[in-house]
């Protein structure tokens, strides 16, 4: 392995990014600049994110440092290191889900379609066979990918994605079908999948070609493979402390760099799978990107995360989820593209029966939402949801009370 690292045959490499304060003498090529180096005017006098290329550039910072009686520099440096391969079956359980979940769901072969109410026997069919399918054929290759396989060997991951996409063209309603299968499948498989379905809708319901669409939910299935190169127990963002919270935000990196082998990911692809994180107001990961100057998909990416996020990690329902991203992450998402999100998941959702648990017990349909009393079309202050009660009568419940209730469609 030309420039590597060998590693024994019970082990796999891996690259950690580490923060360190270095004396300037001990500056070398390919460390990048941690933080602002600042005189004592306040100028600035090298930048954050400045990559140390060749030598020329080290006896420059070097020289500058000098210049300013500046002795030491925080900088970022890669780690190479071996981690053992009874790691890697870690990642697997990970990937799937508790196993003993996993195997209740083997167990189980009508599940899938008996959880959507599936009753077309062909559409079942498809359905039960589909998922459990292309979740194992996926999750194999991924593993392959992050342990090191030649890129022949997990070319074909391509295909089996696009196969699992097979499920939009069945009669199913997309949002409530991962409203319905959230109950059963809790797996990381499941989460990814629902968000490159959550963005390909979005992909459809803003007039995308089919060829955009299925880059975009190639894009969002692989975006966060890089989450495999963190430690087990470090696999959430609310698992680490604020000063090491870099390290975590290094896997949108090493999620670029795995795959940059597969000749099928493009470099747009690749261009947002690095940037999937980012978030419109700039204070997103890793470069703090603003505004339009994100890729396209990756905004798409970031806002159908989101809501994933509270559809199936926090287990709320669809409509509580679009509210909440609406009162706390507006600012953080294309506007457009969370109008056209919040304006389906409510056409969606109309018809729906449902019962709420909350302080006041109800039971009924929702009719119809209306757009709010904001001033612009985007401003969906005071939304209402227009439900028909038991009785027969017809209420009109302000969307933020409505969602303050645990409600559960029926």
């Amino acid at each position: 392995m030309g420039g590597g690292v060998m590693m024994k045959k019970n082990t796999y490499k891996t690259i950690v990014v580490k923060e360190r304060e270095l004396p300037r003498e001990e500056l070398r090529k390919g460390m990048t600049i941690a933080k602002d180096i600042i005189a004592s005017n306040n100028n600035i006098l090298v930048k954050e994110g400045y990559v140390i290329k060749n030598e020329y550039a080290v006896k420059k910072v070097q020289q500058i440092l000098e210049r300013y009686n500046i002795e030491t520099i925080q900088v970022k440096v890669e780690e190479t290191g071996e981690r053992n391969i009874e790691a890697a079956k870690l990642v697997q359980e990970i990937i799937k889900g508790d196993v003993e979940k996993s195997n209740n769901i083997s167990q189980q072969k009508d599940s899938y379609s008996k959880v959507l109410e599936i009753t077309n026997k062909k559409e079942a069919k498809l359905i039960d066979k589909l998922i459990p399918h292309c979740r194992k054929n996926i999750t194999d290759k991924m593993l392959l990918l992050f342990n090191g396989a030649d890129a022949s060997e997990v070319q074909s991951i391509e295909q089996d994605i696009k196969n699992s996409m097979e499920i939009i063209n069945t009669s199913v309603n997309v949002p409530q079908m991962l409203e319905k299968i959230k109950r059963m499948d809790d797996s990381l498989y499941f989460y990814n999948y629902s968000i490159a379905l959550t963005s390909y809708m979005i992909g459809k319901w803003m007039h995308w070609d089919q060829k955009k669409r299925e880059e975009l939910f190639i894009t969002a299935m692989l975006a966060d493979i890089g989450i495999l190169h963190l430690p087990e127990d470090k696999r959430y963002k609310d698992q680490w402390q604020e000063e090491n919270i870099n390290e975590y935000y290094q896997h949108a990196i090493y999620s670029q760099r795995l795959l940059t082998k597969c000749s099928f990911i493009t470099k747009d692809m690749l261009n947002s799978i690095l940037h999937h994180h980012e978030k419109y107001d700039g204070s997103g990961y890793p470069r703090n990107l603003r505004g339009k100057s994100i890729p396209l998909l990756s905004r798409v990416i970031y806002l159908a995360d989101l809501y994933t996020f509270y559809t199936i990690s926090k287990r709320y329902n669809a409509l509580y989820a679009v509210n909440v991203i609406k009162e706390q992450h507006l600012n953080e998402v294309d506007i457009d593209l969370f109008f056209t999100l919040s304006k389906r998941i409510f056409d969606y959702f109309s018809g729906q029966t449902f019962q709420s648990n909350g302080s006041a017990s109800m039971e009924g349909e929702i009719i119809t939402f209306d757009h709010g009393t904001g001033n612009s079309i985007f401003d969906q202050t005071n939304i209402n949801v227009y439900v028909r009660q038991k009785d027969k009568s017809i209420v009109a419940i302000p969307l933020n009370k409505f969602c303050e209730d645990y409600i559960e469609f029926t």
